[in-house]
C-alpha cells in the first residue's frame, strides 16, 4: 500500500493541475478523455520527477511494533507529500497545456 501512495497523490495532483492550467488557458480545458489522461500521467510523471530531484522518501516512514497501540500506524513524511502535490500540480497542468496546444482532445 506504501507504493501506491505517491502514484495516487500524484495521479489527483495531476488532474488538479490540469483543472487549474484548463481555467487559465481555455486551450487546455479537460473536457475530452485525453486530456485527462494527459493530466493524470502528467501529475505522476510530475511529481516523481520532484521527489527524485529533491531526494525525499516515501509517505510512511516508521512502523511501529505491534505491540504498540497508542502511538499512529506511521509518521507522516510531509516534505514527501509536499514535493509530490507541487510536482504533480505542474507535470498535469504543463502536459495538459502541452496536449491542448498540439491539438490532442479536440
Amino acid at each position: 500500500m506504501d507504493a501506491l501512495t505517491p502514484v495516487v497523490v500524484q495521479a489527483i495532483a495531476g488532474l488538479m493541475g490540469g483543472g487549474i492550467a484548463g481555467n487559465l488557458v481555455d486551450l487546455a480545458a479537460i473536457r475530452t478523455p485525453p486530456k485527462v489522461i494527459a493530466s493524470l500521467l502528467g501529475g505522476i510523471a510530475g511529481g516523481a520527477f520532484a521527489g527524485l530531484v529533491l531526494g525525499v522518501g516515501t509517505v510512511a516512514v516508521v512502523t511501529p511494533e505491534a505491540a504498540v497501540t497508542a502511538e499512529a500506524a506511521s509518521q507522516v513524511n510531509f516534505a514527501a507529500l509536499a514535493t509530490w502535490v507541487a510536482g504533480g500540480l505542474i507535470g498535469g497542468g504543463l502536459l495538459t497545456t502541452i496536449g491542448g496546444a498540439l491539438g490532442f482532445g479536440r
